[in-house]
């Protein structure tokens, strides 16, 4: 380029940034972990998910927090106006409940930051809260100064002000150089160094003053000349340029030295922050006028030289046609791009926003003195709102994704028969030289809209300097999704919800950085979270050598070893933009904390377990919470914990802990015999948490009333080592006998359905065949302990013909699985509960219970001859089968059902068309027809809850996702509304383009299928569908692997907290280490998987659910 260009890039808060070590990636370590994630299938149906909880953080940097203060108040503008917005908006709210006062006007006095800024009523301009970020920065400075001083912030400012305008006539002096140097023809561009056209050419800008120009020169001083004219326009204005700037450096001057304690410290804050601030959207419009302006400059070069090869006026017609083709294929790109930067900047058009808003039905609020349910109210119409919103990007994306498409075939076509070289007469429609030049000005017209592009993604998106005349002016009308707002109790402002509609999963990046202070005066801070991260890495540590029986000499060998890589490759500090992004975060976390506090407002995730946020006031929530532990018949009272009983945890734990134990070897024993038994079930107390119970809000019904859903942590409950036991004894067993008519998740499910169809010898799926679907309303916890308990009793009669099962016989299984239903305990609010309806879902063996005695409930139904030809089976609480005879017969078969099984709640559907594990199902006149269904329950756009790793997580879940919808959908074009669906989901939730595309043009290359990007061919598709439906098996075989090598102890997983660096390279050198150490022969090859997880998500940080008390 011929101008010495500015490098500006600003992240969007909260979006998601990509690995810092991305570009150094090696290929086949990347493939390695992108084969995983296509061979590890997931279960998409994550209602019934069970989330071992990650470790809530306690924030315990009050010492920091006046650094804090200190290091926010010099970041850029976006970041530091959160507590003055918050301020504001709790004055403005005071003022509107009382009388009206004065308005604050004192910003108003400067307005000449930048004079070319345009107002717009209803938002909050950029340059109007620069004086409020001016003041808030000089005011720390004036309160921090030595010396004492009269100075006033107005003096200040009016300092600014002046650096201010000395900075942008600079700039305009750069332009109008420019314009100078490409007039004359000394502007030295690629082009213009390797040209032999003339390459004098003045800009439309100052050849649009000749006439006013003209008019303003005598008879005697007019030339026709109209170099000599331009020439002397753009002298004048920089002789203009030159005069404005010796005026505003004296003014300056003089100002400065009237100004009694101004210090060289306050001129460089001044300083500091002009070019921080006010300078840097005016350098952005300038860089990206002088790339515009020199990709004209240089078509227009290109131009001339296509001119001097004398085409005939048929080539000169190719070429403008050509050109015009080119223009509109690269707009209709860029177009695209744009729509998809709209989303992850969350920045809607007005038309799109006038367009959902005739697609939504109008609002009709109940007349109610509940300021909650009006809240609600219009809570639900905002969430409408933003979903027709964001549909209808979606179609956009869709109709622009088929106008590149038709562009590009016209242009390739095109080109194509333009390019024909016709050997016999050594002639074409155009020559070689002629298609370069046409090439080249492509060229030049794909950095032009690149440029613009940028521009105004930077500009008016990202920095929100300024916006759009298409884009909505309402600060709060924003894409799905965003958090459930039940109280109207809040004040926060719009940056606070921006992080809060990133939801629980949302990691703030670099957060360790922050908020570790040093251990000592001798230790920095980064060692001290070097040294506490560690831990988790040496916890992993241990286990393997335990597990690998690693003697304590050789561990310690290579746990040093290890260390010392962990402590030098992550022992960096964090680049200053990194730095401050993570410290503005962390500050604006903290005002949440405050605000929530303050106004006594809870927050939580959602019982559907996606990635949202729920708002309400405490009070409600704890007063619903304690309202479903008085009605429930899932939970029983054991014990008040009050000031008389009060006991320390590991108390509580011993006595616990010591009963369960006693139980055990009184039920085994010989505990001499059975001592290896023992070892595995027997709780120990160093190991064991008291598990506890909180709720989240389900919001499945939507209705005024709020419904709560408990959640208890039980990964290192007193029954957890039985319940393992116990699994791993009885799980294969009963699994034998019910897996027939299981499914194992969505994708077993549709497999089979499709499977069942294509044996279409006896026409099994008729015109008039029904989908009966059947859901247990009351699962989990159906049924007693003792209905369940003759259940299984039942089971082990009917099925295990074996007496015994690892040496224990089955009276002695029987009564460890009594034990272990009895003995869930919990703690909430005080009180130690148990269950006396089913157990905690998140341990495995109760979720093999329940598909036993569901096996039991429906066994008969299972195997009535009625069914014999139809499909029929189960996934967990979801019942699906065919039905091509009578109503009558069915409606008595359900009867019978439900007759059989008093103790369970159905919800039975009869009809040609039914969702089913995320599944819609149509039997269209005898031919079946499936795509994925979205829950209308659930917040479209959201992604699941997850914990660990999230970005990790969401690019596994990304590619799977992407191979359900081809499992799902059997019509290419709902294919491609899904992938849309899903590309939209993951922008909207910070992720970026790169992200996105990396992941989608894998898919296509990897599955051969790169055509169906731009064309939608059925055949081509159906033979992807038979692939992945045929893939199934392939993760099959890589999870029987990955079993057989961890039975075998050659499978190495590994965690360690991570916040930056180059973990890549860390990973390769630990497994080096490992295997040196740990591979005992070529033979025996040991896998090792390495992983990492973050701590600090929303959910960790502002949730709270964790009680306070002794026993947890």
């Amino acid at each position: 380029m011929a101008t010495n260009s500015i490098h500006l890039t600003s992240d969007d808060p909260f979006d998601i940034l990509d690995d810092d070590d991305e570009e150094n990636v090696d290929l086949n370590e990347d493939l390695e972990s992108i084969l995983e994630e296509y061979n590890h299938d997931i279960d998409f149906d994550y209602t019934n998910a069970n989330l071992d909880e990650e470790e809530m953080i306690i924030d315990k940097t009050n010492a920091l927090d006046q650094i804090v203060e200190q290091r926010v108040l010099s970041q850029k503008f976006s970041q530091l106006l959160t507590d003055n917005e918050q301020d504001s908006t709790i004055n403005n709210l005071k003022r509107s409940q009382s009388t009206l006062s004065t308005p604050d006007i004192v910003w108003k006095k400067i307005r000449n930051w930048d004079d070319r800024k345009i107002q717009h009523e209803d938002i909050i301009d950029y340059w109007e809260q620069l004086n409020d970020t001016f003041d808030h920065t000089m005011t720390h400075h004036i309160l921090n100064t030595t010396t004492t001083t009269t100075i006033s912030i107005e003096d200040l400012r009016d300092l600014a002000v002046l650096k201010n305008n000395i900075a942008k006539i600079n700039l305009s002096k750069k332009l109008w150089i420019v314009y100078l140097k490409s007039g004359t023809g000394q502007w030295e561009t690629r082009e213009s160094k390797n040209t032999t056209v003339n390459r004098q050419i003045w800009s439309t800008v100052i050849t649009s003053m000749i006439p006013s120009k003209l008019s303003t020169m005598s008879m005697m001083n007019q030339t026709k000349n109209e170099h000599k004219i331009c020439e002397m326009i753009i002298e004048e204005h920089l002789q203009e340029f030159d005069e404005q700037l010796e005026r505003y450096h004296a003014d300056y001057i003089e100002k400065k030295n009237s100004l009694i304690g101004f210090s060289d410290q306050i001129e460089n804050a001044i300083q500091t922050f002009v070019e921080q601030h006010s300078i840097v959207p005016l350098e952005m419009r300038l860089n990206s006028k002088l790339i515009v302006y020199e990709c004209d400059y240089e078509n227009r070069l290109l131009e001339r030289k296509y001119v001097q090869l004398k085409p005939t006026d048929t080539q000169i017609q190719i070429q403008k046609h050509l050109s015009d083709l080119k223009d509109t294929h690269i707009k209709s790109k860029y177009d695209l791009i744009e729509l998809k930067q709209r989303i992850l900047c969350n920045k809607p058009t007005q038309m799109i926003h006038d367009k959902a808003l005739t697609m939504v039905i109008p609002w009709t609020f109940e007349s109610t003195q509940d300021n909650r349910i009006h809240q609600r109210q219009i809570d639900q119409g905002d969430k409408e709102l933003q979903a027709k919103m964001t549909d209808l990007m979606v179609q956009s994306i869709i109709e622009a994704e088929h106008k590149i498409y038709e562009n590009e075939e016209l242009l390739n076509k095109e080109v194509q028969r333009v390019s024909v070289y016709n050997q016999a007469t050594n002639e074409g429609l155009i020559t070689k030289t002629m298609l370069d030049i046409i090439n080249r000005r492509f060229n030049m017209i794909d950095k032009k809209y690149d440029s613009m592009l940028k521009f105004k993604i930077n500009y008016y998106f990202r920095n929100h300097y300024d916006i759009t005349t298409d884009t909505t002016i309402l600060s709060n009308i924003r894409f799905s999704p965003t958090m459930i707002m039940a109280s109207p109790s809040h004040l926060f402002t719009d940056e606070q919800l921006k992080l809060l509609n990133r939801g629980p999963t949302y990691v703030p990046p670099y957060q360790a950085y922050v908020i570790t202070p040093p251990l000592d005066e001798s230790s920095s801070s980064i060692n001290t979270m070097i040294h506490q991260q560690y831990k988790l890495l040496q916890h992993d540590l241990s286990v393997l050598y335990a597990k690998h029986n690693v003697n304590t000499a050789q561990s310690m060998f290579i746990s040093k070893e290890i260390k010392e890589l962990y402590t030098t490759t992550f022992s960096i500090p964090l680049p200053s933009g990194l730095y401050q992004r993570a410290l503005y975060e962390h500050n604006l976390i903290q005002t949440i904390q405050e605000q929530l506090k303050h106004y006594d407002l809870i927050l939580r995730r959602t019982a559907d377990q996606r990635n949202v946020f729920y708002l309400d006031d405490r009070s409600h929530f704890e007063q619903k919470s304690l309202e479903y532990m008085e009605k429930t018949n899932i939970f029983q009272l054991c014990e008040i914990i009050d000031k008389q009983n009060i006991q320390s945890k590991q108390e509580y734990l011993a006595k616990t802990i010591n009963s369960l134990n006693q139980d055990f070897e009184m039920i085994i024993g010989d505990t001499k015999k059975f001592k290896d038994t023992l070892n595995r079930i027997c709780g120990k107390i160093e190991q064991t948490d008291l598990p506890y119970l909180y709720f989240l809000p389900d919001i499945s019904q939507r209705e005024n009333n709020l419904l709560l859903q408990p959640v208890i942590t039980t990964r290192k409950s007193a029954t957890s080592r039985l319940a393992s036991y116990l699994e791993q004894s009885l799980r294969p067993m009963i699994q034998a006998f019910i897996s027939s008519n299981i499914f194992r998740n969505g994708t077993d499910f549709i497999r089979k359905l499709n499977q069942y169809f294509e044996d279409d010898n006896e026409k099994r799926l008729r015109p008039t065949t029904k989908f009966v679907t059947i859901k247990i309303l009351n699962f989990p916890h159906m049924v007693s302990h003792d209905i369940m308990l003759n259940a299984f009793q039942d089971f082990l009669r009917d099925y295990i013909i074996v007496p015994d099962i690892e040496n224990l016989s089955l009276g002695k299984i029987f009564r460890l699985t009594s034990v272990f239903l009895h003995n869930n305990r919990f703690y909430y609010n005080n009180k130690i509960y148990r269950f006396v309806k089913g157990g905690p879902m998140s341990l495995p063996f109760m979720e093999t219970l329940t598909n036993m005695y569901l096996f039991q409930c429906f066994k008969t139904l299972a195997k009535t001859t009625i069914l014999k030809n139809e499909f029929y089976g189960r996934y967990k609480d979801q019942i699906i089968f065919t039905w091509t005879g009578q109503l009558d017969e069915l409606n008595s078969i359900l009867k019978t059902i439900r007759a059989e099984n008093i103790n369970l709640k159905f919800d039975i559907n009869i009809a040609s068309n039914v969702r089913f594990l995320n599944a819609y199902i149509e039997n269209q006149h005898g031919i079946i027809y499936s795509r994925v269904d979205h829950n209308s329950t659930i917040q479209p756009y959201t992604l699941p809850y997850v914990i660990g790793h999230s970005k990790v997580s969401y690019s596994h879940w990304f590619r799977l996702a992407l191979i359900r919808a081809v499992r799902y959908c059997t019509s290419a074009t709902d294919f491609n509304q899904e992938r849309v669906y899903l590309e939209v989901t993951w922008l909207a939730n910070g992720y970026s383009l790169e992200f996105i595309e990396k992941r989608i043009n894998h898919f296509f290359t990897h599955f051969d299928v790169v055509s169906l990007r731009t064309c939608l061919d059925q055949q081509v598709y159906k033979k992807l569908r038979h692939r992945l439906f045929n893939f199934i098996f392939e993760q099959r075989r890589y999870l029987e692997k990955q079993r057989e090598l961890d039975a075998k102890n050659q499978y190495v997983q590994l965690t360690y907290s991570y916040e930056f660096g180059p973990k890549r390279k860390f990973n390769r050198k630990i497994k080096e280490i490992l295997l040196k150490n740990l591979q005992s022969s070529k033979t025996n090859q040991i896998e090792i998987k390495l992983s990492t997880k973050h701590q600090h998500s929303l959910n960790a940080l502002l949730s709270k659910q964790k009680p306070s008390h002794t026993l947890i």
